[in-house]
C-alpha cells in the first residue's frame, strides 16, 4: 500500500456506507456497501 493510499485512507469514515468503484474512464464498475467503509475499502489495497 503506498503512502498516498494511506494518507486518503485516514479521510474515509470508519462507519457504515456505500462506495462506488470506477473504471479509468469514470465509468462506475461496482456499487458496494460495507458495515466500515474504511476498512472494506483498505481490503481492496491489501495483498491476496
Amino acid at each position: 500500500m503506498t503512502d498516498l493510499v494511506r494518507e486518503r485512507l485516514k479521510t474515509v469514515p470508519a462507519r457504515p456506507g456505500c462506495y462506488l468503484m470506477r473504471d479509468r474512464r469514470g465509468a462506475i464498475i461496482y456499487v458496494g456497501k460495507a458495515k466500515n467503509l474504511r476498512r472494506r475499502v483498505s481490503s481492496y489495497f491489501r495483498p491476496g
